[in-house]
């Protein structure tokens, strides 16, 4: 019963993908453009969350320094 799994072409083109069972998509180029946007967006995203964090840190660490705390620069 595994072995009849295993053989089934929807399963192997989940595994594999189209390319490796000769198998033509009409719309190749869509997935891999939509990745590149994604992941050009994610990098901004992170390079505006970057001061984000570092100014709520230093925030944090000037309400902290009144109070005995040890901040370091």
């Amino acid at each position: 019963m595994l072995s009849n799994y295993a053989d089934n072409l929807v399963i192997q083109e989940g595994l594999l993908g189209s390319d490796l069972l000769g198998i033509s998509d009409l719309h190749q180029g869509v997935v891999p453009a939509l990745e590149i946007g994604v992941a050009i967006l994610g990098s901004l995203a992170f390079a505006a969350w970057v001061p984000v964090v570092r100014g709520l840190s230093q925030a944090q660490t000037e309400i902290a320094r009144p109070y005995g705390s040890v901040g370091l620069n």
